[in-house]
């Protein structure tokens, strides 16, 4: 089945404001036996040494996206004639001429999959690919009792205001792709559950200490691409907004409360209800007041003992907020979703 394959004259180039460009490059090939148009791409790719993600031989930002074949229908023995075009872009993520947009069904679990990775490097096998990532900034609101500045939030009697005010805090979301070619039920039981050792996030470089990442969703959906059956899953992380504000140390998803109640040690009684009037542990004497129970809850330093926050006297060291680290959330080795 001799073929002889020769280029023509009539190549395409298209470039437009953003740089995309795209280019063709044409073919004529001739068979002395008749082959089916599958048979004929094959035969011009293994002579040319075009394949998909081949780069262009005049500019290597130029990848190949597309080869087609059309017979022609006036073709006959003893030279069955084929129209061959390869098409080239340097935009393979989006815009250009062939790039993978990702139709069908599972169009969205293929259409990102190695997005960003140089054409010629990309893996053709899909459970053999690396991983996904995808970063994107948002807020979340959470209780404080504290501004960023580290003022409490009290009001003009010094007491804290109810209920807590909120903010909107800076956090993360990490989108995370991967193949399996079984379903990896097993990771649905750590939904919800934060990370127990410092992780870094591969590709993005993304680095956190313990507790600062939640398990928070994972999506898995079968795929045929390639000869290839395998599933598609998806996790999603997201950074904890907790800091103390006290100490400006990052939480994460550890949970800083304020230590609060209505009952407090004393130098004279042992825990108990603390009633309007009594004195505070950073007070001088104490104030008028009607010596009914408190019927909002006060600050209580780390010892449990009733304290004015924001006080000025000279016991101003057990002036501030006092916070309790809580950890709502069960942890485990989140390095499980990468290996």
């Amino acid at each position: 089945m001799p073929v002889t394959i020769s280029e023509r004259p009539d190549s395409t180039d298209s470039v437009d404001a953003r740089l995309i460009r795209n280019v063709s490059r044409n073919y004529d090939m001739h068979s002395t036996t008749r082959m089916s148009a599958v048979a004929a791409s094959l035969a011009f790719s293994v002579d040319q040494n075009i394949y998909i993600n081949t780069v262009h031989p005049d500019l290597n930002t130029l990848y190949c996206s597309t080869i087609s074949v059309t017979e022609n229908v006036n073709s006959a023995e003893p030279f069955h004639h084929y129209s061959v075009s390869a098409s080239y872009t340097n935009n393979f993520d989006s815009g250009g001429a062939g790039t993978s947009g990702g139709g069908g069904s599972a169009g969205g679990a293929t259409a990102g999959q190695q997005q960003g990775t140089p054409p010629d490097q990309r893996v053709d096998n899909p459970v053999l690919r690396p991983v996904d990532i995808k970063v994107s900034g948002q807020t979340m609101q959470v209780s404080l009792r504290q501004d960023a500045n580290g003022k409490p939030y009290i009001n003009t009697a010094g007491d804290p205001i109810s209920p807590a005010p909120t903010r909107a805090v800076p956090t993360v979301k990490i989108t995370i792709g991967r193949n399996y070619l079984i379903c990896p039920g097993n990771m649905f039981q750590h939904i919800g559950k934060i990370n127990n050792a410092e992780i870094t996030i591969p590709i993005a470089n993304l680095k956190y200490p313990a507790y600062g990442l939640k398990f928070a969703t994972l999506d898995a959906e079968p795929v045929y691409e390639s000869g290839i059956s395998y599933w598609r899953v998806t996790y999603t992380l997201e950074q904890g907004p907790n800091r103390n504000y006290q100490t400006g140390e990052y939480k994460g998803w550890i949970t800083p409360a304020a230590s609060m109640g209505r009952r407090a040690l004393s130098f004279s009684f042992p825990v108990h209800v603390v009633v309007d009037g009594e004195k505070a542990r950073n007070e001088f004497a104490a104030s008028t007041g009607t010596g009914q129970p408190l019927p909002e809850p006060i600050f209580l330093d780390k010892d449990g003992f009733y304290i004015k926050v924001g006080d000025s006297s000279a016991t101003q060291a057990y002036a501030v907020v006092h916070y309790i680290d809580f950890q709502p959330d069960q942890a485990f080795n989140m390095m499980e979703l990468f290996n």
